[in-house]
């Protein structure tokens, strides 16, 4: 928190990358403003938190593996740049793989 009383912007995203982690929909959509736009890599736009709230369920079902990983977060005022790699398949076998990898079966 800040001295304002409000979340600091980091926080914040890195509740969002918690919740996208644990496939947490309810938690994302609390984190939503009400005038949330998501924009993806092809520039189509999601206004709005019913729409992101299907949108993320949709996503976590076809894709049952899906994870982010932040390697370095930075912020500035309400900016923030976050750098990581993000996965997933179809399929939900690319986490078990990349456990094996590791060495964990977590």
């Amino acid at each position: 928190m800040n001295d304002a009383g409000t979340m600091d912007p980091k926080q914040i995203f890195m509740q969002f990358v918690t919740a996208i982690n644990g496939h947490d929909v309810p938690a994302l959509a609390a984190l939503m403003a009400p005038g949330h736009t998501f924009i993806d890599s092809a520039g189509n736009r999601t206004e709005g938190t019913a729409l992101m709230e299907a949108a993320w369920r949709g996503y976590f079902a076809m894709c049952t593996d899906y994870w982010i990983r932040t390697d370095t977060v930075v912020s500035e005022g309400s900016i923030v740049l976050a750098e990581g790699q993000a996965g997933g398949s179809i399929h939900g076998t690319e986490r078990a793989n990349a456990r094996r990898l590791e060495g964990s079966d977590s």
